[in-house]
């Protein structure tokens, strides 16, 4: 496959009129060189996408100005991932050209739809993939039976398809194309990744669409997506002297370790429902030791060169707690926390991240999986997060 990317410097009246960027480009046989029709190009966990015209021709246009993975899918080719950086007022040239691939699909009899261990393996896997939470029973994958399971020597499971995985998310309203690249399942371990494409649900029912919206935000509250939107905003808040810094002694409340110290309630982020602290490990009497740090947006973020992208760097796990909504097993705040396993993470003001395996969540958080993802478009806005409470 021959790839070629091109970055139209040059200005475009709409464009320039509107502040977003665009992305167009053709799309051709890698062997034939002939123009490849509908093939289908989407934003990766977006709603925006379309498809190539008979003369293998593309464009979408009004895009936010940012980083984004742009997939290239068909079923007679391999399927294709490039990172675009969509810039404001300019337009991003990606020309194509496919290498074919053989039509295969998993073979599976219709027996083994019916098999006690393939029906296993699939409980395993949509669970695994649609979380734990009461969001995930209201998801159901529509074409099951094009997922192939195996196991290796050790008993770690995997799965794979050549086709989207199709998902209806009735909890949200999205029907979810979802193109899995890797699955594994490793007795509780569970590693996946793959490109979400959203689709908006059809529904007769305004009382459908009532339900569904309550629940899209209430399942971006206390989100990790949700979390580092504010994180953002603090650290530019604080930058531009904006935001609070103060720090309070809590002298009623005075921990093993020593006094208690809290943010102040008129932070950004405590506004938002979230404490965050930094924990750092020792070895002291009884074993293994936690010691929790406040600690100030701007002493682990970074600057990119990236418009509206930032850098998480830090090497100790950050614990986060979210005020606003109950864990559901315990009626407590939703306790949760993140660690790199990189020396740093980008994303994008608006909470958005795309390096799956370089920041791993534990806790509540680990919970909200595919049947709470939302499509970038879903953006509560900061008055509504502030003075919405799910308590």
């Amino acid at each position: 496959m021959k790839i070629f990317l091109l970055v139209l410097l040059f200005p475009v009246i709409l464009l320039s009129q509107s502040g977003y960027g665009k992305v167009s480009g053709r799309i051709l046989d890698e062997q034939t060189k002939l123009p490849v029709e509908s093939v289908n190009i989407f934003i990766a966990n977006s709603l925006v996408g379309t498809s190539s015209n008979r003369n293998g021709y593309f464009e979408i246009d009004k895009i936010p100005p940012g980083r984004y993975n742009l997939i290239i899918s068909h079923l007679s080719y391999e399927n294709q991932s490039i990172s675009a950086d969509i810039k404001k007022n300019k337009i991003f040239q990606v020309d194509l050209e496919l290498h074919p691939k053989p039509i295969e699909f998993p073979e599976i009899d219709i027996s083994d739809l019916y098999d006690k261990e393939w029906q296993k393996n699939l409980e395993i896997f949509q669970e695994s993939l649609f979380g734990s939470t009461w969001f995930a029973k209201g998801c159901e994958i529509l074409n099951p039976f094009t997922i192939s399971f195996n196991k290796d020597k050790k008993g770690i499971l995997y799965a794979e398809t050549n086709v989207p995985i199709e998902i209806e998310n009735r909890s949200l309203g999205y029907i979810v194309n979802y193109y899995l690249e890797y699955f594994s399942y490793d007795y509780g371990t569970i590693k996946y990744s793959g490109h979400p494409y959203f689709e908006e649900m059809e529904s007769d029912f305004d009382e459908d669409y009532d339900v569904c919206k309550n629940n899209r935000l209430e399942a971006y509250m206390g989100s990790l997506r949700h979390f580092l939107r504010p994180l953002a905003t603090a650290y530019t808040l604080i930058k531009e002297k904006k935001d609070s810094v103060t720090i309070l002694v809590d002298l009623d409340n005075v921990t093993e370790g020593g006094t208690k110290f809290i943010y102040d309630d008129s932070m950004f982020m405590r506004k938002n429902g979230f404490d965050a602290y930094l924990n750092e490990y020792y070895l002291g009497a009884g074993g293994r030791r936690t010691i929790s740090r406040i600690f100030y947006p701007d002493s682990i973020i970074t600057e990119s060169t990236i418009e509206n992208e930032l850098y998480l760097k830090t090497d100790k796990a950050i614990q986060i707690t979210y005020n606003k909504e109950y864990n559901d097993l315990n009626y407590q705040p939703q306790i949760s926390m993140i660690k790199l396993h990189s020396d740093s993470v980008y994303f994008d003001k608006r909470g958005r991240y795309h390096d799956e395996f370089k920041l791993q969540v534990f806790g509540y958080m680990a919970r909200q999986r595919l049947s709470e993802m939302l499509p970038f478009e879903y953006e509560p806005s900061d008055s509504v997060l502030i003075n919405t409470d799910f308590r």
